[in-house]
């Protein structure tokens, strides 16, 4: 009986003290998402981890994952295959942490830690869908592809995977397949600013202005914290050589989000439209700075521009 009684105690500490970490490793998974949002990637990825490391155990066992449950994608991915669940939370700190890589472009990392939260929970629609956002930005459109089409099909009123779909559609050149996707999800979420956003887009590189131009003005009605449809609608205006207007567009886009090097280019380009070369100088400087890769493509503008001038 005083056996029985010491492994009851036992057991009831155990349970104790799963629970204490299992709510820790929750309070940590929520500051992460907090720091994210403030954009301190760092440390939320501190946070994440830490989250990860409570709500899973490391070494091996009969109850560990084998070693091919995580792709060896990422380049901290060797001793992945040694984590235990012992928490369905963990899966939901892998997409966390792998979105926040993701904030800081090391897709590789975010890729890895997508992949395992997917070996934790083969059925999150969330995790399929920001892998597939993560090979769209490395072009990898058919495996995009096939990332958005699995979300939807765990999740067939998943918004996120109807937008992310429409968009791998849109680089694949096709635009009707993108549309019937925006169009879903404005059926699903009809106030949802992004699809309004995304379709005008698609409306816009088809040349159907009219269109783009209502689906960019209601985005901005139901969100107006949103910076695209300030760069859509800029450009718009840009098209119709309207370069005051679309300076404001510009401009108010990168009032609301500094990091829009799209905005700084397309702002340049209209300033250097209407002769004021120092000032757009300054913002294809500052776009060049970051993003490199658009320094032939800002070089060329100028020529076209200049030469248009004359």
């Amino acid at each position: 009986m005083f056996r029985i009684s010491i492994l009851l105690a036992i057991i009831s500490l155990s349970f104790s003290i799963m629970g204490q970490n299992l709510r820790q490793a929750n309070d940590l998974n929520k500051k992460g998402l907090r720091l994210y949002e403030n954009g301190d990637y760092d440390a939320a990825i501190e946070n994440f981890t830490r989250s990860i490391e409570l709500s899973s155990r490391l070494g091996s066992s009969k109850t560990s994952l084998k070693n091919n449950a995580f792709p060896q994608t990422g380049s901290d991915a060797a001793e992945s295959h040694q984590i235990t669940v012992i928490d369905p939370r963990t899966a939901a700190a892998y997409v966390n942490r792998g979105n926040a890589y993701f904030a800081k472009h090391e897709i590789d990392r975010a890729i890895a830690d997508y992949d395992r939260a997917i070996a934790v929970s083969p059925g999150l629609a969330e995790a399929y869908m920001t892998r597939g956002s993560a090979w769209l930005v490395k072009r990898e459109l058919d495996k995009a592809l096939a990332d958005y089409e699995r979300s939807i099909k765990i999740e067939p009123r998943f918004v996120k995977g109807y937008i992310g779909r429409g968009m791998t559609r849109v680089e694949m050149g096709d635009s009707k397949g993108a549309l019937a996707d925006f169009d879903r999800a404005i059926d699903l979420e009809p106030k949802n600013a992004e699809v309004y956003f995304r379709r005008g887009d698609v409306y816009r590189f088809g040349y159907e202005n009219d269109s783009a131009l209502a689906d960019y003005e209601k985005a901005m009605n139901l969100d107006p914290e949103m910076s695209g449809p300030y760069i859509g609608r800029g450009c718009l205006r840009f098209d119709r050589k309207d370069f005051e207007g679309a300076i404001r567009d510009f401009s108010h886009a990168i009032r609301l989000d500094g990091r829009m090097i799209q905005a700084y280019k397309f702002r340049g380009y209209a300033l250097l439209s209407l002769g004021r070369e120092d000032e757009a100088q300054r913002d294809f400087d500052r776009a060049i700075r970051m993003a490199p890769r658009f320094k032939a493509e800002i070089d060329e503008a100028i020529k076209l521009i200049k030469k248009a001038n004359e």
